[in-house]
């Protein structure tokens, strides 16, 4: 029990035949953890009950026969404290018993994990109560774990309990515990490291997959399966060989999906209703795609026997299969739209170019390259390329790079100071998570030397530490890892 200070307040209800009085007072002496009160009540009331509570406002209050707890059904996370006591009046002016306080709540200690990502919203459900905990200001656990409160009632939980965390973005996740559970008064339960799990989408063969990471770490990754696309459900449209999907790029707000082929065809999908937006069969060797302003698309072609590859091209979402625009990028195999400073940037080989975009409000879309950048003394063999923040690119293939475009600088990955083909990395720099796919290890090869059965997680790019990994099914040859959700 906390000392009493001056300013504390207690409260007593007295309960007698159907009556129910208050009185408020504060300790006589402070700062002992034991004190003496006054409270003046009307008549004396042999055996009532007597309830004692603190703070003094606390919801407490008593229908004559009993006393009763409200529990909030909205609260704000914060922990709450409320202690009570009991006993029977003997009817005298002075009571002949101590009264002791004690702590009423059962408190959930909620710890939820740095992420990229911010609560405004938790919902406590159970066959026993329901709880809303809503945010005065949200919990941004982009730089920092964060911690709350749900204040509950004494009671048995037949079924258990659930968490619903909602994000500020509108998006959410469940934790929970369905074994039958006694929450004893005063007590607490710790939930630590709760988080956003981690949504990957991986593709290779035929087909797209998203899985939930944490599961497909704990379980497998055949029982993490969230949503997956057969790139043969569209064949009777695109009429290619649809095999070899080497991209799975997040697009539009995580609500579609740029695919690539190196069998030379590229597809936008809905999310939700797996619907194709947009095709090309005529994008040789593709390996990367983004959208652009005004609804256009460009699409990286890497190297082909025909010779019609080795370039960067524009087509338009509204028609498909009609290449606008082309230029010249041998190798290319990674393109990338900067919102922030409306460039284009496109790797191949040991070359960064920077292109602007021109007409892309016209059906004659054109870029001019502003810049070609020789990444041989950092990168070579240039095989992805992804936008960390609005200033920073990252490049991989043979070793890994990061490019600050404001400094024109490089900065090594120590992580991949030994790898010679990797093939896709994803690096949040606010977090420090980096998922990512990696074929230098034969270990690490799905029957050809640009595959990979693996993907690897690390949380410091600094040192070589891999701290988890997923494993796809056998026979699936895998390419790249994008995550849609940190």
């Amino acid at each position: 029990m906390k000392k009493w200070e001056a300013s504390d307040e207690v409260a007593v209800l007295r309960i007698n035949e159907g009556t129910v009085e208050k009185a408020v007072a504060a300790p006589i002496m402070e700062g002992r953890k034991e004190g003496l009160f006054m409270f003046n009540f009307e008549g004396y009331a042999q055996n009532s009950e007597i309830v004692a509570f603190y703070p003094a406002d606390a919801p407490v209050s008593s229908d004559g026969n009993s006393f009763k707890v409200d529990v909030p059904e909205v609260q704000d996370g914060s922990f709450k404290m409320l202690f009570i006591g009991t006993c029977i009046s003997n009817g005298s002016s002075f009571l002949d018993k101590d009264l002791e306080l004690k702590p009423y709540w059962h408190t959930f200690h909620v710890s939820l994990s740095k992420g990229d990502y911010s609560i405004s919203k938790v919902e406590f459900k159970s066959q026993e109560q329901n709880i809303s905990v809503e945010f005065e200001k949200e919990l941004d656990c982009r730089k920092a774990s964060q911690k709350f409160y749900i204040n509950l009632p004494p009671m048995h939980l037949k079924s258990g309990y659930g968490l619903t965390f909602t994000t500020s973005d509108g998006k959410s996740f469940n934790i929970g515990n369905s074994a039958e559970a006694v929450l004893e008064q005063g007590g607490k339960t710790d939930i630590t490291n709760a988080k956003f799990p981690a949504k990957l989408v991986v593709c290779g063969d035929n087909k797209l997959f998203i899985i939930n990471a944490e599961k497909a770490i704990e379980t497998g990754f055949d029982s993490a399966i969230i949503w997956e696309w057969d790139a043969k459900s569209v064949q009777s449209i695109v009429g290619g060989d649809m095999i070899r999907l080497d991209e799975c790029k997040v697009v539009d707000g995580g609500t579609k999906i740029l695919a690539t082929s190196s069998r030379s065809w590229a597809v936008l999908l809905d999310i939700a209703t797996k619907e194709l937006l947009w095709w090309s069969y005529s994008s040789k060797n593709a390996h990367s795609a983004d959208l652009l302003p005004d609804g256009k698309i460009a699409v990286a072609c890497s190297s082909s026997e025909s010779g019609e590859g080795n370039k960067v091209q524009i087509f338009d979402i509204k028609e498909s299969n009609k290449e606008l625009f082309s230029t010249p990028l041998e190798s290319a195999h990674g393109v990338v739209w900067n919102e922030a400073d409306q460039k284009l940037y496109a790797i191949g080989g040991s070359t960064l170019n920077v292109y602007t975009l021109n007409g892309s409000d016209t059906n004659t879309p054109t870029l001019t390259l502003v810049k070609s950048i020789d990444t041989s003394s950092r990168v070579t063999g240039l095989h992805d390329l992804t936008l960390v923040n609005p200033t920073t690119l990252l490049l991989a293939g043979r070793k890994a790079a990061l490019y600050d475009l404001t400094k024109n600088t490089f900065t090594p990955l120590p992580h991949f100071s030994e790898s010679i083909g990797i093939k896709s990395v994803n690096y949040n720099h606010t977090t420090g998570d980096c998922w990512y796919t990696d074929a230098t290890d034969p270990d690490n090869q799905a029957g050809y030397d640009w595959a990979t059965k693996n993907i690897f997680h690390t949380s410091n790019i600094a040192y070589t530490t891999i701290d988890r990994k997923i494993v796809v099914p056998e026979g699936f040859n895998m390419y790249k890892v994008r995550v849609m959700n940190w």
